[in-house]
């Protein structure tokens, strides 16, 4: 890319919105960008690289205050090296334990889901019916799944609802 990117362009191409764009600028995360004789900003391929890395900064939950400090430590230069690493290490324990909770998430909405395939195939063959308690509810401990008593909780130790 050699050319220089309006707002517009560099918003589609980053899926990064326009006020965002013009929001990370006031703060300091965007270097001041060049600006086109007609006053529009002007967006360059470095420019391109760091909003796409504020972007994914910000989709696993970096603070806005957090990218400020990494970007002041970029702007100071060289001898930051280690500390802008030891940050990026932080931040990458923090993503992957939010990535081991949602790994448990789907193991459990893939038990859920499985439950609820097994209790259509029974009631499809007639050999279940839903029991209604007085609240209106199914209780679920009433249900017998072929799985076993810990099967649909995260922990074993509930009754799956």
């Amino acid at each position: 890319m050699n050319d220089k990117l309006t707002t517009k362009q560099i918003s589609e191409l980053t899926e990064v919105s326009i006020p965002t764009l013009r929001y990370y600028e006031r703060i300091g995360l965007l270097d001041r960008v060049d600006r086109a004789d007609n006053g529009h900003r002007l967006y360059s391929e470095a420019d391109v690289r760091r909003v796409d890395f504020l972007k994914h900064l910000r989709g696993t939950q970096m603070s806005i205050t957090e990218m400020q400090h990494y970007v002041g430590l970029f702007r100071t230069g060289e001898k930051t090296i280690m500390e802008r690493r030891q940050i990026l290490e932080s931040h990458r324990r923090e993503v992957q334990k939010q990535i081991d909770a949602l790994c448990e998430t789907l193991v459990l909405l893939d038990r859920k889901i499985d439950h609820y395939g097994w209790l259509e195939e029974q009631v499809e063959q007639g050999q279940f019916t839903y029991p209604i308690n007085e609240r209106g509810l199914i209780p679920i401990e009433d249900i017998e799944c072929p799985i076993g008593a810990d099967y649909g909780t995260a922990n074993g130790t509930g009754n799956g609802q």
